[in-house]
């Protein structure tokens, strides 16, 4: 079942390029990221500016994240995951090409059993990530 999601994944983030595209019949490069787990602590900033910047030495046309790009938003600590969130944002920044963001478990706010929020809260489960303005539907998410 996950395999099945990553090809629907990856074909929804390729066929959203080649629609953008003006080189539809040429060949195109991409990096497939995934499972960055950003968070101030233990220099992972530094392990993933480095990233940033061996991807635009490549120079591929576009990068598909492939979820889990903070760590770790799912105990519902509002403060600590906006931070996270807006790190990776910011950071991201830092691309010279397009990233097509998809959703990992670890990008689900308060989804935990001990979380203070619930269903209720706006940001819950996939709210936070798309109020970021993550480029994801929920008819796509696997979660």
């Amino acid at each position: 079942m996950r395999f099945y999601a990553f090809i629907m994944i990856l074909a929804s983030a390729i066929q959203s390029f080649w629609s953008q595209s003006s080189a539809r019949d040429s060949t195109s490069t991409f990096v497939f990221l995934t499972d960055v787990h950003l968070k101030p602590e233990m220099n992972a900033p530094i392990g993933f500016q480095l990233a940033i910047d061996k991807i635009n030495e490549l120079n591929p046309d576009f990068i598909l994240s492939g979820g889990d790009q903070v760590y770790d938003v799912m105990r519902g600590n509002q403060e600590r995951a906006d931070s996270l969130f807006t790190l990776y944002t910011e950071m991201s920044k830092g691309f010279d090409m397009k990233v097509y963001n998809r959703m990992g478990n670890h990008d689900l706010f308060g989804i935990y059993e001990e979380s203070p929020k619930d269903e209720t809260h706006p940001d819950y489960k996939y709210g936070m990530y798309i109020d970021h303005g993550w480029e994801e539907k929920r008819t796509q998410m696997g979660w």
